[in-house]
């Protein structure tokens, strides 16, 4: 037998040793339970001179009671206010995940207008840039002038034979 075992059976009654006792502290794991109300080395007398009736089990006094009745209530707010508080971050979780899609639809539909309103300001200054040109053509006509441009509208337009000098192009 191990060292260990063998001076805590000398130390300490064997029937106090459970077999989880024993097999923890081979393994190291607890050291032997130790009693506090009087050493093995000092103790004077047989565990028969004591008289059991004299004995108070401490798990029959009213202290003893009264604090486990205390830790009972204890333990049962604390189980209570923590199933409290899961139960609101599950109902925020649920209230958090229903905002979240709802602002993601929002978001995908603000995108789409965006992308929209952007067309629309590319056409516009596309549109104000023919007018502004073609206005610029009509004005010089008007006045008599030569326009330096060969395909003035074509440029205009983009359109696609609008740099092809075989084409002849009506312009206004």
């Amino acid at each position: 037998m191990n060292s260990i075992m063998a001076g805590a059976q000398q130390v300490y009654p064997f029937e106090q040793w459970t077999n989880f006792n024993l097999q923890a502290a081979y393994a190291g794991v607890y050291p032997p339970p130790y009693e506090f109300n009087r050493s093995p080395q000092t103790s004077s007398g047989s565990d028969e001179s004591m008289n059991n009736e004299n004995r108070v089990d401490p798990k029959n006094s009213p202290k003893y009671r009264e604090k486990r009745m205390k830790n009972n209530e204890a333990a049962k707010k604390s189980r209570l206010v923590r199933k409290q508080r899961e139960e609101t971050h599950q109902k925020e979780n649920v209230q958090l995940k229903e905002k979240n899609v709802f602002l993601e639809k929002q978001n995908e539909t603000l995108r789409m207008q965006l992308m929209q309103l952007e067309k629309t300001i590319r056409d516009l200054t596309t549109e104000r840039e023919i007018n502004r040109r073609r206005l610029e053509v009509l004005e010089a006509a008007q006045r008599g002038e030569m326009i330096d441009a060969k395909y003035p509208l074509g440029d205009i337009t983009n359109h696609m034979y609008s740099n092809n000098p075989n084409k002849n192009y009506q312009t206004l």
